[in-house]
């Protein structure tokens, strides 16, 4: 077998490390602002018609694309980096395999969108999404092997190159009159540009040639299955309400409905990044109980008092914050379904560490377990939910937001009895209490004081809820030191 000639800096040196979460880090925080920007941006100037095309499109080839990906990716980023020697058979083979697959996909959406009874224009955005599989065998294997060759700052930039330029893209095409079409097609081209570009990084490492070994694609298919399941599992609870919608509803539903949940993201950035941070300390100390115990509880009360404050305050103000980004008059419907979606904030912002420390100590099939089990109640409750809400209010997609709000419930009861034993104490409890009291108190003030301009509600609400928090000592310093403390003692070879 021939061997892969592997120049990339060791992944045990410590430089190499926080050299490479410094690189995630602003790679996180660029494309955040590229993509909340491209959020507020297209509403503005797309009926919510074509946002929920939009929406739809992408739901739709996501779905089927993760079916036939197989967990392909994560398994190729684990054993390169295990065995960097086996790279090239590994890719080879790799490729192969999810040619005929991403054939497959293509076919499957195709098929779909046909007889489903989707109008000429959704049709053309999902056929343009279609495109992303002719490249999605490419795209597999360079997220992969880039990630098992350690070479995380490519992997951050092109996360970064990607959402940089999806947005210029975006722009340019809202600048000289083009349409959904035109926008979706920028989206697929800007995309495999910015794999083009990974690309040529992944080559500096290894060889790209078609295998066809029996032996090794048996080992992909059987070693993808579990990271494939998990995926599968958390997509399909996560997405499926929108074909939901889609097939009970109409498009202009589906914008809606697309929009608040894709507002509902931008807050997720701050649970998520505490996620990013708490996961390889958790996976260090995970021998050591009460460390480990410790580690857990600081970071999820992080998440209840950091995320609270803002699902708060979208449910106090959404009106005001449709109104100031400027939608168009039709997405005044999404301002229930901010309301309602709110507590969801918080709810999957624990649901998120629980998830963490849960794959930190050994639990992934456990969390993979109640996913899959979180999306077939919700499909089934939406059957119910979406077509009452739809003939009661002509907004089917307040029974979906109503659902998910039900569902992150409903993961969040099952979860907390998979945690160890022990690890969430009482004095955990008392302080999300008064984090809750906090945001009542700020909920409060910002609806009487609800006639000022939303610049200036926004600050007080802030000020308040963190005075009202540190009075109650719903948080200390000594968390967020102790966070970031054990996060850089991470022994590098343990993550």
């Amino acid at each position: 077998m021939q061997t892969t000639s592997v120049k990339w800096r060791s992944p045990l040196r410590s430089d190499h490390f926080l050299q490479s979460i410094s690189a995630f880090g602003l790679a996180k925080v660029v494309s955040w602002i590229a993509g909340t920007t491209l959020l507020v941006l297209l509403p503005r100037y797309l009926s919510d018609e074509n946002v929920g095309r939009l929406v739809l499109g992408s739901v739709l080839v996501t779905l089927i694309g993760t079916t036939t990906e197989l967990g392909i990716t994560t398994y190729l980023a684990r054993e390169i980096a295990r065995e960097p020697e086996r790279a090239d058979s590994l890719i080879g083979n790799a490729m192969a395999m999810r040619i005929p697959l991403s054939l497959l996909g293509l076919i499957l959406t195709v098929a779909v969108a046909s007889v489903a009874g989707y109008d000429d224009l959704t049709k053309q955005v999902v056929y343009l999404f279609c495109i992303g599989y002719l490249v999605a065998p490419l795209s597999t294997v360079v997220n992969g092997a880039l990630q098992g060759f350690h070479q995380m700052k490519a992997m951050a930039c092109y996360s970064a190159l990607l959402s940089s330029l999806n947005f210029a893209a975006a722009v340019v095409i809202i600048h000289v009159g083009g349409g959904l079409v035109e926008l979706v097609l920028a989206e697929v081209v800007t995309g495999v540009i910015a794999l083009a570009i990974a690309t040529r990084v992944m080559l500096r490492f290894t060889r790209l040639s078609l295998r066809f070994e029996g032996r090794t694609w048996r080992a992909i298919v059987l070693g993808g299955l579990p990271f494939f399941t998990q995926a599968a599992g958390t997509l399909a609870y996560s997405k499926i309400d929108v074909l939901q919608l889609s097939w009970m509803t109409n498009d202009a539903v589906v914008g809606w409905y697309g929009l608040a949940y894709r507002l509902m993201g931008i807050p997720v950035f701050v649970p998520a990044t505490i996620m990013m941070v708490s996961f390889p300390a958790l996976a260090a100390t995970v021998s050591d109980r009460v460390r480990f115990q410790a580690m857990a509880r600081r970071a999820i009360r992080l998440v209840v008092f950091a995320s609270l404050p803002m699902g708060v305050g979208i449910m106090v103000l959404a009106d005001k914050l449709i109104v100031l980004l400027g939608f168009s008059e039709g997405f005044a419907n999404a301002v229930i379904l901010l309301v309602i979606l709110a507590p969801h904030i918080v709810l999957i912002g624990v649901n998120m560490q629980i998830g963490t420390v849960l794959n930190a100590s050994g639990g992934h099939w456990k969390w993979t377990t109640i996913a899959i089990a979180a999306a077939g109640l919700s499909s089934l409750a939406n059957l119910m939910a979406i077509p009452v809400t739809q003939a009661l209010w002509g907004n089917g997609a307040i029974g979906a937001a109503i659902v998910t709000v039900l569902t992150e419930t409903f993961l969040f009861a099952a979860s907390l009895r998979l945690l160890p034993a022990g690890l969430l104490d009482t004095a955990t409890a008392a302080r999300a209490a008064k984090c809750l009291v906090a945001g009542g108190m700020m909920a409060l003030a910002l609806w009487a004081l609800r006639d000022l301009s939303l610049f200036l509600l926004v600050p007080l609400g802030a000020v308040l809820y963190l005075a009202t928090a540190v009075a109650l000592r719903a948080v200390s310093l000594d968390d967020l030191r102790e966070l970031r403390r054990t996060g850089r003692e991470v022994p590098v070879a343990s993550v």
